[in-house]
């Protein structure tokens, strides 16, 4: 051909590239005297992907790259390359008025790439884009207001605050469907912002912003913001309108959660309880959090009752698949003696991390977990999980009771891994050794027989001695006396509350500081070990 024009090159450089005959394609793109936008499509294969950006290099390096058919061949070849990202910052980062070449392409690779929400969502865009640029009719209060919508909904932030500056007056309508987005999209920083702005324009702020608003300050935690937000609804009268006060209601929560989880961690577990009463009375529904925080409250004071009339709430308000909650309720049982209700939630329990096991685990080992090696091996061989340096202590204690030297030996070197610079192990490995060995005690190791009948008179003054027989005289036939104590029980108040049960036929719990004691009919759980 005595001549070529641009279609001609064009028509060339796609039959080579269709043809996978990709080094004569670079030849005669290198050739051709003028590129376009189509000829800087032909890089869209994903074959020359590595290629194409290698042009971008030198388009960058030889300042093409704000020509806007360079650009629409750069994004058309992102695009159909499956790198929608790339194409997304280079279409982003062009002139406000973009070409329907660069719209066109920009759809197409949403298209190509199965994205068919945003290929309509650049659609709507580009057309809006058109009415707003070409019809002049952004001013108008309706059209502003379906324009800052529209932006908004496809997540043009830009665009969205341009259409809100340029519409007439301050249309609250407008401003709500900026404030609503950007706590959709999580921009609660945003959102207040907005907000201000709106009051500092004195504009008539309605039912429909102080949601969102409270919504931000929730995510938040801003209570001062909150409080001001609350004292400007009541001023307004929307206090009784029904979204704004459930709103409320949602920031109320997050207060309340605030405090009484506040006080179960630091430990002021009864002010967590009292909280938690003045939460209900005053009608807020509390939380995931706030429950579990309670109920860990009502495990550390051993007040089953409390802790069950928490269950019935935690039920009622559908935490009942929440793993931090169930966890909660497993050690609430647990340390309140009721091993049996804590085995119960933990077989209803769909899900089960670490937390779940050992503290079912640590429930059996104070509940009398003793004499029953051979469940406490097999409840161990099932765990999904690895266990940790408390569940090997369980197992190393009770190790010494039943001379399982083997196991002892395991527990011990996995803690010795775990905790290093823990002197424990050490010392049980010592006594079990000690105990299969058959320790001789030396007799100047005993005490006098004049020193022990100097502490008898004292022994009948123990305090669960008096617990127990103020529990025969008032505690109801047929409901357990529960009796807690900060102190390990002495041997003579153990003998003592197994004779009791076995005359009395009194089902006795006892919690020292090590474990739980269950006395019937003359035995304890703990298997006279403790």
């Amino acid at each position: 051909m005595s001549e070529r024009d641009e279609f001609t090159w064009n028509t060339m450089v796609a039959a080579y590239e269709h043809s996978g005959r990709l080094a004569e394609a670079k030849q005669l793109f290198d050739e051709a005297p003028k590129k376009c936008s189509i000829t800087w499509s032909v890089y869209s294969s994903k074959a020359l992907l590595s290629r194409g950006e290698q042009l971008l290099a030198l388009v960058i390096m030889t300042r093409f790259d704000s020509n806007a058919f360079v650009n629409t061949g750069l994004v058309d070849m992102y695009a159909k390359c499956d790198s929608i990202v790339e194409a997304e910052m280079i279409f982003d980062d062009m002139p406000e008025r973009k070409s329907h070449v660069l719209w066109t392409a920009m759809i197409t690779g949403y298209s190509h790439n199965n994205d068919r929400i945003r290929a309509i969502c650049m659609w709507v865009r580009w057309a809006s884009t058109w009415l707003h640029s070409s019809a002049g009719f952004e001013a108008n209060v309706y059209v502003g207001s379906s324009l800052v919508d529209m932006y908004a909904k496809c997540g043009d932030l830009y665009n969205a605050r341009r259409a809100l500056e340029s519409v007439e007056g301050n249309d609250v309508v407008s401003w709500n469907s900026m404030v609503v987005w950007c706590v959709r999209q999580g921009l609660e920083e945003e959102a207040l912002l907005l907000f201000k702005k709106m009051h500092a324009k004195d504009m008539d702020i309605d039912d429909f912003t102080y949601p969102s608003v409270l919504n931000s300050c929730a995510s938040m935690k801003v209570m001062e913001s909150t409080k001001s937000v609350h004292c400007l609804i009541v001023k307004t009268g929307y206090e009784a309108y029904n979204l704004v006060s459930n709103a409320l209601v949602d920031v109320d929560v997050v207060s309340w959660t605030s405090l009484v989880t506040g006080y179960a961690y630091n430990g002021s577990y009864e002010e967590a309880l009292k909280l938690f009463c003045q939460l209900r009375s005053a009608g807020v529904g509390p939380d995931q959090i706030v429950i579990a925080s309670v109920l860990s409250a009502c495990a550390e004071l051993t007040v089953l009752e409390f802790g069950q009339q928490v269950h019935t709430n935690f039920v009622k308000f559908g935490f009942g698949s929440t793993l931090s909650v169930v966890n909660s309720l497993v050690t609430m049982y647990a340390k309140c003696g009721c091993i049996k209700d804590a085995k119960k939630v933990f077989n209803l329990m769909k899900i089960r991390d670490v937390i779940t096991w050992i503290t079912l685990i640590i429930g059996y080992a104070k509940n009398g977990r003793s004499g029953k090696m051979n469940e406490a091996k097999e409840l161990h061989n099932l765990m999904s999980v690895e266990p940790d340096s408390t569940v090997w202590k369980a197992l190393l204690s009770a190790c010494r009771v039943h001379k399982d030297i083997e196991l002892a030996e395991r527990a011990a070197t996995a803690l010795f891994e775990l905790e290093p610079q823990n002197a424990l192990p050490y010392v049980l490995l010592s006594n079990i050794y000690s105990a299969a060995g058959g320790w001789i005690w030396d007799q100047e190791t005993l005490p006098s027989m004049g020193a022990w009948q100097g502490k008898e008179l004292g022994l009948a003054y123990h305090c669960e001695k008096l617990v127990v027989a103020f529990g025969l005289l008032f505690v109801p036939q047929g409901a357990p006396i529960r009796i807690f104590k900060n102190l390990r029980v002495c041997g003579d108040c153990h003998a003592a509350m197994k004779f009791i049960s076995r005359v009395f036929h009194q089902h006795i719990i006892l919690r020292d500081s090590n474990c739980f004691h269950h006395f019937r009919e003359g035995t304890c759980s703990c298997g006279d070990y403790w």
